[in-house]
């Protein structure tokens, strides 16, 4: 009876030691990205962009400036994709923060290149979600990155938000998300539709503050 509570009592004990934030990363630890790029440049190197969330300036904080730009966006590169997602830890003092991420872009040429390894690497990742949605574009993805949206703080959120209300109204393309995107590539047709974003206008720039301040004033 006596081995008996000592063993019961040694569990409890083990399990109240167990207890607590033993594998915290505190906020000013992290980077939390909010998009990420793939692109191919003209030197056959691999580029891996990111769009990173700077708090301060989304924040309601005061002694905040309220020009600080909410986002920049990172960018690694490598002679694989591997290795140009390895560069990112030499570059960048935080550590990537994936749980946030809303898109994927990928360049008409990376996809070329190979669709199914940058689908295989996102999902190595733990801090990945499935349910990220993913988009191809003609020009450089990291471009797509760069654009401020006016009125909006997170870009990534939205053009997000824009393909979600396209697709209510009755767009010919659905939004696919990763999960979607292996589970067709893996079926029987080994193929699949994703949509594409393409900026449009009378070449403004808008991934810039004074850019993003010119359009509200013109409104």
């Amino acid at each position: 009876m006596g081995k008996r509570l000592f063993s019961i009592g040694t569990a409890l004990l083990l399990t109240v030691l167990q207890c607590g934030c033993w594998n915290r990363i505190e906020l000013n630890e992290l980077s939390i990205v909010a998009a990420t790029a793939v692109d191919i440049k003209k030197d056959g190197k691999w580029q891996i962009s990111y769009q990173l969330v700077i708090p301060q300036a989304i924040s309601g904080t005061t002694g905040i400036s309220t020009n600080a730009a909410p986002v920049y966006v990172f960018s690694t590169e490598g002679e694989s994709i591997r290795s140009a997602i390895n560069n990112t830890s030499k570059e960048l003092s935080r550590k990537l923060y994936f749980p946030h991420n809303l898109m994927v872009v990928i360049s008409e040429e990376a996809a070329k290149a190979g669709f199914a390894p940058i689908m295989d690497v996102y999902l190595r990742n733990p801090d990945s979600r499935e349910t990220v949605t993913v988009f191809l574009t003609h020009g450089r993805a990291r471009r797509i990155l760069e654009q401020l949206v006016p009125m909006e703080k997170i870009p990534a959120g939205a053009v997000l938000h824009m393909v979600q209300n396209e697709t209510k109204n009755g767009s010919s393309l659905r939004a696919m998300t990763v999960f979607q995107v292996m589970q067709e590539l893996l079926g029987p047709t080994h193929s699949t539709g994703i949509p594409s974003l393409t900026m449009a206008g009378g070449g403004e720039k808008y991934d810039s503050l004074d850019a993003e301040d010119a359009c509200r004033d013109e409104a």
